[in-house]
């Protein structure tokens, strides 16, 4: 497979990136002032675990959590080493 880099701000060629932040930028940066680095953590750390619990349409209606868990289940590769 070879990598191509697109231009940045370029939602023809790289859209699912652009609507991504696009998104993240309404929760987390246009509601909030973040007085300190931690803090932004703290909150980019909530909005992550908030996002991978919510079902998504393009995975069947399940959230990113179950997908990755199905596929851990199914699969060979033991985690706990």
């Amino acid at each position: 497979m070879l990598l191509q880099r697109t231009r940045p701000y370029s939602p023809w060629q790289n859209g699912k990136v652009e609507r991504s932040h696009r998104e993240d930028g309404k929760i987390l940066y246009n509601r909030k002032v973040f007085t300190s680095e931690k803090e932004l953590i703290k909150q980019v750390a909530k909005h992550e675990a908030r996002y991978n619990k919510t079902a998504k349409a393009v995975l069947n209606f399940k959230s990113p959590n179950k997908v990755v868990s199905e596929y851990f289940s199914k699969c060979n590769i033991c985690l706990d080493n």
